[in-house]
């Protein structure tokens, strides 16, 4: 892990306790300044508290900033012809047009989320799809961040063991 990975898991693991709040509020703060990816942060949360609690902690960051992008996107006015035709597509299936773009991990998903709710899109069936959508990544992500994890960490023991042994 680099040295930034390093002060984030630290900053969060001093939280004790409220370990999982920091988390959940650094995924926050992730979709509305995104300047590191979100991948890496779920990653972390499977490394910190292993892979099902750091895939149900990362849910609720996740869950939550789609729902402060969705508002955000709110500020948007003027939306051109492209975008209606586009809106008018989404609302005939938009629980599974939803759907699909979060599970399909192309879609910038800020991007998706401000787009729903500039385009003023149902917001039950985004929340219900993004909330479904989003598990196989989250899962993914969280079991990759706790192999990370073990990883480091037993190649860290190796290290030491070796240094110590001469």
């Amino acid at each position: 892990m680099n040295d930034f990975g390093a002060t984030i898991s630290e900053g969060i693991l001093h939280l004790g306790f409220f370990a999982p709040c920091g988390l959940i509020l650094a995924l926050i703060i992730q979709q509305v300044f995104p300047v590191v990816p979100s991948s890496l942060l779920i990653g972390l949360g499977g490394a910190l508290f292993g892979p099902l609690w750091g895939m149900a902690f990362s849910w609720i960051g996740v869950v939550s900033s789609s729902v402060v992008c969705y508002f955000l996107g709110f500020s948007f006015e003027g939306v051109g012809k492209k975008a209606l035709k586009m809106k008018k597509l989404l609302e005939k299936r938009s629980f599974l047009s939803f759907l699909a773009l979060r599970a399909i991990p192309l879609f910038p998903f800020n991007l998706v989320s401000l787009g729903a709710g500039a385009l003023r899109l149902n917001f039950s069936s985004y929340l219900l799809a993004t909330s479904i959508g989003i598990l196989p990544n989250l899962a993914l992500y969280a079991f990759l961040g706790k192999e990370a994890g073990d990883v480091f960490a037993s190649s860290a023991h190796l290290v030491k063991t070796y240094f110590l042994r001469m």
